[in-house]
């Protein structure tokens, strides 16, 4: 009785489920319908577990902060509203419940398709009028199918678009204290790494000694010193951040101060910023992690091209307390070691082929613009988090950011290993792996891919960066 008594408890659930299913979609004679609730109903626990490692896998994890996220009610009240429907987006299927939100199938109106910024424009204007608090509470996006039905499309794998709707507070959740930690740490090495390059000058060392010998502690004359190599590696930093927030005041969305990460063989690995709001589309979130590393680049190559020229021109006096590096640093990078080969020591190996500890004096310029080349560079490496990883998502979508990102950190952690170059790759790996765990946020279109000229330039800015830090054997 009691087996019986739950047996009909049971399909009158089924029942109501479908009711509601049926209701949702303005038809009683959808035949599809009947056996898409069965799917659900009796979906098996590996369905589930498969949906839910696929979405958190492909959307980070800001869009699943607990209870913010969208209720049915809030999903049906688009519904309700004539929000959704044949003039804008017209669902085929009930909405399905995902991490953090919910994924709502159909087609776009006719006269918007093809158009999915127009799309979304619609939206949020009738979102607006009709639920004034929606927008702020929530966020719809347009974009390729995330679950596991991605792999149904056999030929791209890029899936059906669909409206994925989740929270709309995206901002990151690490504490300020522990980044204001891992900064004040970066800012330290970098001190420490513009020190370093004077440890091998005798004559600055032994001022430096005399006078802490006799409590002279006036160091004036050693701050001037230092001041050029932290202007040029400041300077670039501060161009590329200048150059980030522009865009990103340009295209209306916004960004959280820079975190500063360390490194050992370079003064810092990068200033890592997160998006707190959407870009529009893929060309925005283009534009956004090209600009920073490419203005970037420019600014420490011309520190750097102007530092190996006025170290031809210095005197005995001014090369007297110049700073230097070991060959071993310059040979970091095929690009750097074998400008500064042929510009100082004339080509043919003079220096780079030198044993790898010579120290060789260069303006502080040279040095702080190389070491800033090699930083921006580190930066277009496409993982996730870097803005190398924000091109390439722009350029292959979320799905193809997923594989390729993943193909490109193993490549280089075999790479560490069997070359034996770990003075920068292996640090690098382990701070992302650490700090840069998830993909970005969505932009509000994630159908329409960056154009063409935009992929140009990613290859020519990941040609210079494979060149910069690879190193010359």
């Amino acid at each position: 009785e009691k087996k019986k008594e739950m047996n009909i408890s049971t399909l009158d659930s089924a029942r109501s489920l479908l009711r509601d299913d049926i209701s949702f979609n303005g038809s009683d004679s959808d035949n599809d319908t009947p056996r898409r609730l069965s799917a659900d109903l009796f979906a098996t626990p590996d369905d589930e577990t498969k949906l839910e490692t696929m979405v958190e896998s492909f959307l980070p994890r800001v869009t699943r902060k607990d209870g913010l996220g969208p209720s049915l009610a809030d999903i049906n009240a688009l519904k309700t509203k004539d929000i959704l429907g044949k003039e804008t987006f017209q669902l085929s299927a009930a909405p399905q419940a995902i991490p953090g939100g919910y994924i709502l199938r159909g087609e776009m109106a006719p006269k918007l398709r093809g158009d999915c910024d127009a799309l979304i424009n619609v939206l949020d204007e009738k979102i607006d009028a009709a639920l004034p608090d929606w927008n702020s509470k929530f966020q719809l996006n347009v974009m390729n199918d995330p679950t596991p039905k991605l792999f149904e499309d056999e030929e791209t794998f890029d899936g059906d678009m669909v409206l994925v709707v989740h929270s709309a507070d995206m901002k990151p959740a690490t504490s300020q204290l522990l980044k204001s930690a891992v900064s004040t740490l970066s800012l330290f090495l970098t001190f420490v790494f513009t020190l370093a390059t004077f440890s091998q000058n005798d004559v600055v060392m032994e001022r430096l000694t005399s006078a802490n010998a006799v409590g002279d502690f006036d160091l004036t004359w050693f701050n001037e010193l230092i001041s050029p190599m932290l202007i040029s590696i400041g300077l670039s930093q501060a161009c590329h951040e200048a150059a980030h927030l522009f865009v990103a005041k340009k295209d209306g969305f916004k960004i959280t101060p820079p975190t500063i990460l360390p490194l050992v063989a370079l003064p810092y690995m990068s200033f890592q910023q997160s998006l707190k709001t959407s870009p529009k589309n893929f060309e925005s979130l283009f534009n956004f992690g090209m600009i920073g590393p490419a203005v970037g680049m420019a600014v420490s190559s011309a520190f750097f091209l102007i530092g190996l020229q006025l170290t031809l021109t210095m005197d005995a006096s001014a090369l007297e307390y110049a700073p230097s590096v070991p060959v071993l640093f310059l040979k970091l990078s095929t690009l750097g070691g074998t400008i500064v080969d042929n510009v100082i020591g004339g080509g043919q190996g003079i220096i780079t082929q030198q044993d790898p500890f010579t120290p060789v004096k260069l303006h502080p310029f040279a040095i702080g613009g190389l070491a800033s080349l090699m930083i921006n560079c580190l930066d277009t490496i496409p993982i996730p988090g870097t803005d190398g990883g924000r091109m390439s998502q722009s350029l292959l979508g979320r799905s193809g950011q997923v594989a390729f990102g993943g193909v490109v950190y193993f490549a280089l952690l075999a790479y560490t290993f069997f070359s034996g170059h770990k003075d920068i790759f292996l640090t690098f790996l382990l701070i992302n792996s650490f700090t840069r765990q998830d993909n970005e946020i969505p932009c509000r279109n994630e159908i329409d891919r960056a154009n063409l000229g935009q992929a140009a330039i990613a290859l020519l800015m990941w040609c210079i960066a494979i060149l910069a830090l690879t190193p010359l054997d």
